[in-house]
């Protein structure tokens, strides 16, 4: 997480280029023997620094793995990331999410399918639109909530250029759509393994419900 693992903006830069010279290093390989590589956004990079990276090669065989959920983290909606992305959608890892604000940002959590504030189905049609092949690939987190803190100076130091505007915005719309929200914190062993079987479970129906299919 971006906001969480660098300090300051020069220690993100370090990472990026590190990051950036193993994918000039595997592309080759990944050329020559014609395998796929997937590269996910992951609260690291926002969608258009992925995207820049993404059209550095010319390659067929480099494309996003796009999570819709993961960038919410650096203030961009769902559909924002897609939109951008979608071009390159080459996997996905779909998660529905509910947001609710809280003293130093929001809180971003993992839900049930269809409990959250953006539609997966949706969303993935607009891959499917760039890419027939694309597969659904469904993923909860069974997990508290995740502590987004973009009231605090901290972390805004890795992430110039943003802006009180999005931030107003973005914290409007979290204001206007906040849930109650999972948590784990306090259950019995027993009671977590029963919370996540319950929500994997929901996941399927959910898929079955919309795709007709298991």
């Amino acid at each position: 997480r971006r906001y969480e693992t660098f300090a300051t903006l020069e220690d993100y830069r370090a990472w990026e280029a590190q990051a950036n010279a193993v994918i000039a290093k595997v592309m080759p390989i990944v050329d020559r023997i014609g395998v796929g590589l997937a590269l996910e956004n992951h609260k690291d990079r926002t969608a258009d620094e992925h995207l820049a990276v993404l059209q550095r090669y010319s390659s067929e065989h480099l494309g996003a793995l796009i999570d819709p959920g993961n960038n919410m983290s650096l203030m961009e909606t769902a559909q924002e990331t897609v939109n951008k992305l979608g071009p390159y959608a080459m996997a996905n890892s779909m998660k529905d999410m509910g947001v609710a604000p809280y003293a130093d940002g929001f809180l971003l959590s993992e839900v049930r399918f269809g409990k959250g504030i953006n539609d997966q189905k949706a969303l993935f049609e607009i891959m499917r639109s760039h890419n027939p092949r694309i597969n659904f690939v469904q993923e909860i987190i069974t997990r508290d909530p995740l502590e987004i803190p973009v009231l605090t100076e901290a972390y805004w130091k890795t992430l110039p250029g943003i802006g009180a505007e999005r931030l107003a915005a973005f914290m409007a719309d979290v204001r206007a759509k906040a849930s109650a929200l999972p948590v784990i914190t306090g259950l019995s062993p027993q009671q977590r393994l029963q919370a996540e079987e319950d929500n994997n479970r929901n996941t399927f129906e959910w898929a079955i419900a919309q795709f007709g299919a298991a």
